[in-house]
């Protein structure tokens, strides 16, 4: 299995231990951000997944958007790297 960023890797060790998900839905997230960073890292290379403008992300969509990929499928990426971004900006 491919590693992700350690940030990220952290965060989904979380939704496994703390967030007490089911590994089917913490695989679903991985790859969903792991699509994520591969492709925005075309739009702007260096950049980690948390530090991207929002243009970034609204490019990715509709790049997604117009590779077939339907709403509901969309909604789901948006969510997986939304909460992500939420997150990360936590200050606890």
């Amino acid at each position: 299995m491919e590693r992700l960023d350690p940030l990220i890797e952290g965060y989904l060790s979380y939704l496994t231990d703390v967030g007490r998900k089911v590994p089917r839905t913490v695989i679903d997230v991985r790859c969903t951000l792991r699509r994520a960073t591969a492709d925005l890292e075309v739009i702007r290379p260096g950049v980690p997944l948390w530090k991207r403008p929002l243009e970034d992300y609204l490019r990715w969509l509709d790049d997604e958007r117009a590779a077939g990929r339907t709403t509901s499928c969309l909604a789901k990426y948006l969510s997986h790297v939304a909460h992500q971004e939420l997150q990360d900006d936590c200050v606890c």
